[in-house]
């Protein structure tokens, strides 16, 4: 008999437990897409310019940012090691050099509208600059690199 009431203890207690547990399940998914890829698609040029006068580009450089499957990704924009919050517009400066000289360059940077295609979305960010010779500027030819960098947030 004391067999038999703490065996229906021990039924009522398990009985009871398991009227009070509970339990969800949660589904856990994960989409990968391509990353965000730019490019130069065409390069600032200035051509043959004067010392001592301001010379606007002649060709207007241009980048291409290919976002794949999203349409604006949350992207930071970093041109020649400087990060730009640039929603429609910002602006640079970086030096051309010929051997020791230095002649700087007023940047400005727009980005286009995102446009989509059959590859993707993508959007073009145009470079346009201000050359700044000054008065005794050594002649030659003067270079330079804009890099550009993008990076999710």
């Amino acid at each position: 008999m004391k067999k038999l009431v703490l065996l229906t203890a021990i039924v009522a207690s398990v009985a009871s437990y398991a009227a009070t547990s509970n339990s969800a399940d949660m589904n856990i998914s994960a989409t990968v897409m391509k990353p965000a890829s730019i490019s130069t698609v065409q390069d600032l040029e200035f051509g043959k310019i004067i010392a001592g006068f301001n010379h606007e580009e002649q060709q207007a450089g241009k980048f291409n940012v290919k976002f794949g499957e999203e349409t604006a990704p949350n992207i930071t924009y970093s041109f020649g090691g400087k990060n730009l919050d640039i929603k429609d517009q910002g602006k640079a400066e970086i030096q051309l050099s010929n051997g020791s000289y230095n002649m700087p360059v007023a940047l400005n940077i727009t980005k286009g509208s995102v446009t989509s295609s059959g590859n993707g979305n993508a959007m073009d960010i145009t470079v346009k600059g201000t050359a700044k010779p000054a008065n005794d500027q050594a002649v030659g030819r003067y270079t330079g690199v804009l890099t550009a960098r993008i990076s999710y947030n």
